[in-house]
């Protein structure tokens, strides 16, 4: 195995270190892996520099590997709940087309149990999906229905969620109705 992915892979390892620092770190440089493969996000100047190690950013994933990396966070959100914001966060960062429907089969699953932090990540991501619907995005919104749960999220004390979730649940009932009208 190259230097390039055994960095990568010590990295993969380590987001589920005991050392809880080890672990932000890893969650920190999947997230701007995941961003550098994302055209939709621009990473700050810099910032690549002093988080990413050589090896790391010399680092091409193709997109097998991108979902394979969106797979693992959302197997650790659901084996570490208590963690699932920082999963989430680095979640956030992958491109809309690999994330939509894992992630939403995620909020589907787990929403309801989610910390007020996760839910708040959740809707980060789900924000950034919604952003680049596409044909394929708006089919997954379609299939998967996520206003139910929106809806309960827009009644949430936070305001900040309540206000997120009603303004993504009214965005995705008007990308599905648009793409049922044009059927």
């Amino acid at each position: 195995m190259s230097r390039v992915m055994e960095a990568w892979e010590q990295v993969l390892r380590d987001a589920v270190s005991s050392d809880y620092d080890e672990q932000q770190f890893a969650l920190l440089q999947i997230g701007m892996v995941l961003q550098r493969h994302n055209p939709h996000i621009s990473m700050e100047v810099g910032a690549e520099e002093d988080a990413l190690s050589r090896e790391l950013m010399r680092l091409s994933l193709n997109e097998q590997r991108q979902s394979d990396t969106i797979q693992y966070l959302v197997t650790l959100v659901r084996n570490h709940p208590k963690n699932a914001d920082t999963f989430l966060y680095a979640l956030s960062n992958a491109q809309a087309k690999l994330l939509a429907e894992p992630l939403i089969e995620l909020m589907l699953d787990l929403g309801k149990k989610f910390s007020t932090d996760a839910t708040f990540q959740s809707l980060m991501a789900l924000d950034g999906v919604v952003k680049q619907a596409d044909e394929a995005i708006i089919a997954t919104l379609t299939e998967h229905d996520l206003v139910p749960l929106l809806d309960d999220w827009s009644e949430n004390g936070d305001s900040l969620i309540a206000n997120k979730a009603d303004v993504l649940a009214d965005k995705i009932i008007d990308l599905t109705d648009d793409d049922e009208d044009e059927t």
